[in-house]
């Protein structure tokens, strides 16, 4: 009877497990280095407006360093909206996010000096993104 009771909880924890994948894009720079970045969802803090945004990663001699943020921060996007930050950011990350089927541009915020794609991420691609710790 314990046997079976264990086999039971370990059955319902793995029903209730949200399946993660490890999203990650190819990265060329402007220097022509290629990286594969891995890409995670993050969490603006609320006195900043809150939302949602993405941090990318590369490993470096087996460690696993912050590349860049690669959205910008805005209050009142329409819902599943994100700017990517091509200002601090290379812009070509705009075109690779797009080419691999991630996301789609809808149009451009302006801020400051700076314009700012906004862009729509597919459901299967923002779902799927594991959260930074």
């Amino acid at each position: 009877m314990k046997l079976n009771l264990q086999f039971m909880l370990s059955m319902t924890s793995l029903e209730n497990t949200k399946e993660v994948m490890q999203m990650k894009l190819k990265h060329t720079t402007f220097f022509g280095k290629t990286y594969e970045l891995k890409l995670y969802k993050i969490h603006y803090l609320p006195e900043y407006g809150g939302g949602i945004g993405i941090q990318a990663t590369i490993d470096e001699d087996g460690f696993e360093e912050p590349y860049c943020t690669i959205t910008k921060n805005f209050e009142n996007l329409p819902d599943g909206c994100i700017a990517i930050d091509t200002n601090n950011c290379e812009s070509n990350i705009l075109d690779e996010l797009i080419n691999a089927g991630f996301c789609t541009l809808l149009y451009f915020k302006r801020s400051g000096y700076c314009e700012y794609p906004v862009v729509e991420f597919t459901e299967e691609f923002f779902n799927g993104l594991e959260e930074m710790r």
